[in-house]
């Protein structure tokens, strides 16, 4: 199947640069909304479950488009993040672990790796995903 979507061979190291910082901003995004007092979290119109879903499918997303060939350590990140923030809330004092909010976590994490992957691999040609 050839997806057109790879980018132009002077745009790859540029692309890959901005998704890697994106994706760490956006996990240390994560990790600040999550351990920070919860009169301080960043509140949205959905559920709170589907929150933790969608910030951590983000997070998936981006580190599987921006390390394509990585993508077992990716979901390592992923789960150590997702269980350790749970683990670390339950010694915050305005904050408390559940293992409902970790498998929200889990699951949106584990989904925006597998698209992140799917995307990383179209949009970068199977030469420059093999270079690193």
């Amino acid at each position: 199947m050839n997806l057109s979507l790879q980018i132009r061979p002077e745009w790859r190291r540029p692309a890959k640069t901005i998704l890697r910082v994106a994706a760490w901003t956006a996990l240390a995004i994560v990790l600040l909304a999550t351990l920070s007092p919860i009169e301080f979290r960043p509140h949205s119109p959905l559920p709170v479950q589907w929150e933790r879903l969608m910030a951590f499918a983000l997070c998936g997303f981006l580190l599987a488009a921006a390390y394509p060939r990585h993508i077992v350590l990716v979901l390592a990140v992923i789960f150590v993040s997702a269980i350790s923030l749970e683990a670390l809330q339950l010694i915050t004092p305005s904050r408390h672990g559940r293992i409902i909010d970790l498998a929200a976590k889990l699951v949106g994490g584990s989904a925006g790796v597998v698209a992140g992957a799917i995307l990383g691999r179209a949009i970068l040609p199977p030469q420059s995903v093999n270079r690193g």
